[in-house]
């Protein structure tokens, strides 16, 4: 059984005993929704974000930060949950519904273009931070963590307002061949290249992190064995 599922499942890598993703969709949420892959895609970027709030756990815990780790984090971070995640709620599915009535400088929308903006300038803060932090500059580290901090509570906080409200409005004003035409369009984005990394890559990415710094058990309380618990 896999330890952690990365959904839309369509494969399954034997070697790291993860589920990882093709380079498209398998279509296993039915039917189609306009949210349904960008609900898939929130899972995985939960998966992630667990991820950051450990290694920030474990710095706290040891003076010592990942930094390897946090390197490839950051990209992640960068690249499939702003350029692709992002890029499609932005490009895509807020436009169409904006065609649907619902507009982009009011209301749900831009409450959520708003912490997008937020979550760009914890990545920037964390990428500005990142190389004096590595050369030992304390005040460095400590704006890398604190930025590191203020990125999980907002993307919990900002998914969970997608799931629950604007989704919803989503799947039930996009339909019949609007549907259709915003499916195709995730589709042509999906099959994309983000500063050199297709979506395949990232999602390669994102097996390895979590197989660096995997879930505690239910009821785990006490250390991982060295090679374990990604330290």
């Amino acid at each position: 059984m896999p330890r952690i599922l990365i959904s839309p499942v369509s494969g399954w890598n034997e070697r790291s005993n993860y589920v990882w993703v093709s380079s498209r969709y398998s279509g296993a949420m039915s039917p189609e929704t306009a949210t349904a892959r960008l609900r898939e895609e929130h899972q995985l970027i939960l998966q992630v974000v667990g991820v950051l709030e450990r290694m920030v756990a474990a710095a706290d815990s040891s003076g010592e930060v990942d930094f390897v780790t946090f390197d490839r984090l950051i990209s992640f971070l960068r690249l499939y949950v702003d350029l692709f995640h992002h890029g499609q709620e932005e490009g895509l599915l807020f436009p169409e519904l904006g065609n649907q009535g619902l507009p982009q400088d009011g209301g749900p929308v831009a409450v959520m273009l708003y912490e997008h903006g937020q979550g760009r300038a914890l990545i920037r803060a964390m990428v500005d931070s990142f190389d004096d932090a590595r050369r030992g500059d304390p005040a460095a580290q400590a704006g890398l963590l604190g930025a590191a901090r203020g990125y999980v509570e907002l993307l919990r906080s900002h998914i969970g307002k997608e799931d629950q409200i604007l989704f919803g409005m989503a799947d039930q004003l996009i339909t019949g061949t609007d549907l259709t035409h915003l499916c195709g369009a995730y589709d042509t984005v999906a099959d994309g290249v983000f500063e050199g990394s297709t979506r395949r890559d990232l999602l390669l990415i994102a097996g390895h992190l979590l197989e660096q710094y995997p879930p505690s058990p239910p009821g785990f309380r006490g250390e991982y064995p060295k090679g374990e618990g990604g330290s």
